[in-house]
């Protein structure tokens, strides 16, 4: 049987956001939700393998770097999600079923099994989505301004009027 722990950040975890730029005002602002590979302390390694952190299914290759030359192309604020997507993937629902994959890929996410909806929803909660239309969590004037989103891969982007 899983043995699960109770979910929460330790003062050693990184915070799930990072905010590059925040005073540009720039028209646009930037979100890399799949950037981090970070995992809070509690969970340890999720029972996975280094080999299997550096693939795909932890995090998006390339898209921190990427996002970080477009802010500063675009004197936009970033806003970079620390953790990775096996601890929970901040652009679904909480309800969905691969918001906290229990396999992906053929891999299997041992820390992730039989989770109770209590223990799903402190995940989503100390790791929240950096930012959402109906419910905005950055900070800074660009939180009530998004008129028009676009996204290319895995970056979106906000325009304001």
């Amino acid at each position: 049987m899983q043995e699960h722990c109770c979910f929460g950040l330790a003062e050693t975890d990184p915070p799930p956001l990072e905010v590059v730029g925040e005073e540009l005002n720039g028209p646009f602002f930037l979100i890399c939700e799949h950037a981090g590979r970070a995992i809070p302390a509690c969970l340890s390694d999720l029972g996975v393998g280094h080999s299997d952190m550096e693939r795909h299914i932890a995090y998006d290759i390339g898209a921190e770097e990427v996002s970080r030359k477009l802010s500063d192309a675009l004197c936009a604020p970033l806003y970079i999600q620390r953790y990775s997507r096996l601890v929970i993937d901040c652009n679904r629902p909480l309800e969905a079923s691969d918001s906290i994959p229990e396999i992906s890929d053929g891999t299997q996410i041992p820390r992730n099994f039989a989770l109770s909806m209590m223990e799903r929803r402190l995940r989503y909660e100390k790791d929240p989505p950096a930012i959402s239309p109906t419910g905005g969590k950055c900070s800074g004037s660009f939180c009530s301004c998004w008129k028009e989103t676009h996204i290319a891969g895995d970056t979106q982007f906000y325009a304001c009027s």
